[in-house]
């Protein structure tokens, strides 16, 4: 057998190994992450419903503006928003790309945030004092994108 073909059947062997690990993903998980760096995060998940609380307190108290990089995302990610902030706030995001958005009211219910309807962040008044806000990123069944920034920040 040539080089060629044998470098053909790794990366087919390689890529079908990787569709059965992404067929077998379970139902929900907590995402991983890893270490904060300069204001950003990477996260990543191995399930179809992955949970992920983004605390104000990890990140530096310079950050004006945190980043989570949502690392080949498929399916859903469920953000926790923890503030720790006492009395109103907004939270605000950038456009999201490669996911369809939703922000999950306090009585459990989604509204689906319309990013093209905006120029810039869009912002979320806090519910009752209420220091966690919860969003939602579907990216669909099929990995499509290599990866999403999820930029956002505070406002008292």
């Amino acid at each position: 057998m040539s080089s060629g073909i044998t470098s053909l059947l790794v990366c087919l062997a390689a890529f079908s190994s990787s569709l059965v690990v992404l067929a077998q993903r379970g139902e929900s998980c907590n995402a991983t992450s890893s270490p904060i760096y300069d204001c950003s995060q990477s996260i990543s998940s191995d399930c179809k419903n992955a949970t992920f609380v983004a605390d104000r307190s990890t990140f530096s108290k310079n950050c004006s503006q945190m980043s989570l990089f949502w690392d080949a995302p498929v399916y859903n990610m469920t953000l926790l928003f923890d503030s720790h902030l006492i009395g109103p706030y907004a939270l605000c995001l950038e456009r999201v790309m490669c996911t369809t958005a939703f922000f999950t009211k306090n009585d459990g219910s989604e509204v689906e945030i319309k990013w093209e309807k905006f120029n810039g962040p869009v912002c979320f008044k806090s519910q009752q004092d209420t220091p966690i806000m919860q969003f939602r990123f579907d990216a669909g069944e099929r990995w499509h994108c290599y990866g999403s920034f999820i930029n956002f920040f505070f406002r008292q």
